[in-house]
């Protein structure tokens, strides 16, 4: 996936495409899904389509999935 101008986007991101929030998942046969995540539709890509949208600014990147952490709700009582 892209490595261009430090806008590394890999499986689990959270990006921004068509000013809505969308995580990049994997799809069906090496390609990619972008599923926004209000409506959970998807949007299929491969890594080609994805680098150059990333390299023309038109998908970037907002959060890191190693930066993402989730937890228990149990870990709040």
């Amino acid at each position: 996936m892209s490595m261009h101008k430090d806008k590394n986007v890999e499986i689990g991101d959270i990006v921004l495409h068509e000013g809505k929030e969308k995580m990049v998942i994997p799809g069906e046969e090496g390609l990619i899904c972008l599923i926004d995540l209000h409506s959970f539709k998807k949007f299929i890509t491969n890594d080609n389509i994805l680098d150059s949208k990333v390299d023309e600014g038109e998908i970037r990147l907002l959060i890191k999935h190693k930066d993402i952490v989730i937890r228990s709700i149990k870990d709040f009582e």
